[in-house]
């Protein structure tokens, strides 16, 4: 399960259709992580995307692990349009 701001997207195909919607927001992009941390069973990490219509200076994921799987995600992000582009 991934919940956003965006909505809750739920198995595969949620997953799927989340990054769907990254992709039509931003586009092609290239990412860094600034901060990764895990402490028992929670995961996070602080991001940042740039891709040719857009960027992205706040991500932050969180995730709960069990098993070796990812059982629940958070995200967030602000997409920021790059000047003189027209939103997709």
């Amino acid at each position: 399960m991934l919940l956003t701001s965006y909505g809750v997207f739920c198995g595969h195909g949620g997953i799927r259709s989340a990054a769907a919607l990254l992709d039509k927001q931003i586009g092609r992009m290239n990412h860094n992580c600034r901060t990764k941390m895990t402490q028992r069973e929670i995961g996070f990490l602080e991001w940042t995307a740039e891709g040719a219509r857009a960027q992205i200076e706040d991500g932050a994921d969180s995730y709960l692990i069990r098993d070796g799987l990812i059982e629940i995600m958070t995200i967030h992000y602000t997409v920021k349009e790059k000047p003189g582009r027209v939103p997709a």
